[in-house]
């Protein structure tokens, strides 16, 4: 740990115009660093008075004012701006060393110096979904409020929405869709939002059903396995959904990993309500397979296609499946989303 006789030891070095003030510590730290990561204001002033570099961009460490943001020093980080310390430099900014580790005061400070708009919007996306990430639901208010972007997407294609969920942070992603998020965009992969929380099984099942709405409008048709199959009648969805009722059993393998080998599967459809405005969907919580308990959504697209999520206690799947003519049998394919598919499945209705 570093005390307090490094830095009456930095203020020495400071005072003589013998001493060079940038010289590095182990850590690549230059003595402002030190005096900003423990936020003593006095001694970083007079290290600026000898000439200490306020910014370090130069350097691979944190620079001093990420030192004060990740440690919640707003006097120290207010002093290095007045004094020309750039906000913005280094591989990891301030803004977000403060949103990684939760420093709502600093956060507040660096967006008061800095608008973060042009250029600087960028960070100020990534803050964002960096914050949504961790679950910070107070800095995600803070961040929309100055202007940060629901629909920026990062290097991976990703959205706040995607990094909420992704971390089942289902009280953020509530605040993010109420604040216009929009659960249908798609990363690099093709995972929407609601993709990847299928992923966390019954834990997102309330999310789920809350956005199956959403979940039938992102569904859209491309090339699968299904394509050799054709396409299904007209057939208007209300009326499949209602032919399919009942008890399905079969089987499910991988299209890769112990292919060849497969597995009992089964579903239990319960029969249609015909007060639900929705009224081709489909929902059970009291269900129960080779593998465990599990709760599951679905719905009946408008060509026909049956589709399905299905939530074990630790994670769940995807699935998109294409009746036969007598509506008695039902093939198709499973995965984490709508282009990555894992294996295949059958079913058949029982008698």
């Amino acid at each position: 740990m570093l005390n307090e006789g490094r830095y009456l030891h930095s203020v020495v070095r400071a005072s003589s115009t013998k001493v060079d003030i940038s010289i590095l510590e182990n850590e690549r730290w230059t003595a402002l660093h030190l005096a900003s990561a423990y936020g003593v204001q006095e001694i970083v002033e007079a290290l600026i008075g000898a000439g200490a570099d306020v910014s370090c961009s130069h350097l691979e460490s944190p620079t001093p004012p990420a030192m004060a943001a990740v440690n919640n020093h707003v006097p120290v980080i207010r002093l290095l701006r007045d004094h020309g310390a750039d906000m913005d430099s280094g591989e990891f900014p301030p803004i977000w060393q403060a949103v990684m580790k939760g420093r709502q005061d600093a956060v507040e400070a660096l967006l008061d110096l800095n608008a973060y708009s042009g250029s600087g919007a960028a960070e100020l996306n990534e803050a964002l979904r960096i914050a949504s990430a961790r679950g910070n639901q107070s800095l995600i208010e803070v961040l929309l409020d100055r202007r940060a972007s629901l629909s920026s997407q990062d290097g991976n294609g990703r959205t706040a929405l995607h990094y909420a969920l992704s971390g089942m942070h289902i009280a953020v992603a509530d605040v993010l869709v109420d604040r216009g998020a929009n659960p249908l965009i798609e990363d690099n992969i093709g995972s929407t939002p609601l993709d990847l929380v299928v992923v966390h099984g019954m834990a997102a099942a309330d999310f789920i059903h809350r956005h199956m709405g959403e979940l039938t409008a992102s569904i859209s048709r491309r090339p699968s396995l299904l394509e050799a199959m054709g396409k299904q009648s007209s057939q208007a969805a209300p009326a499949i959904r209602k032919m399919i009722s009942g008890t399905w059993t079969g089987f499910f393998e991988h299209l890769s990993w112990i292919k060849g080998t497969q597995q009992s599967f089964s579903i239990s459809i319960p029969e249609s309500d015909p007060n639900d405005t929705r009224q081709a969907t489909f929902s059970s919580q009291l269900e129960h397979d080779e593998i465990g308990d599990f709760h599951f959504h679905g719905f009946v697209d408008q060509i026909g296609v049956v589709w399905f999520v299905k939530l074990y206690k630790r994670h769940g799947w995807l699935y998109r499946g294409q009746l036969n003519t007598d509506r008695r049998h039902m093939r198709g394919t499973w995965g984490s989303n709508r282009k990555l598919w894992f294996g295949t499945f059958e079913l058949n209705l029982d008698a």
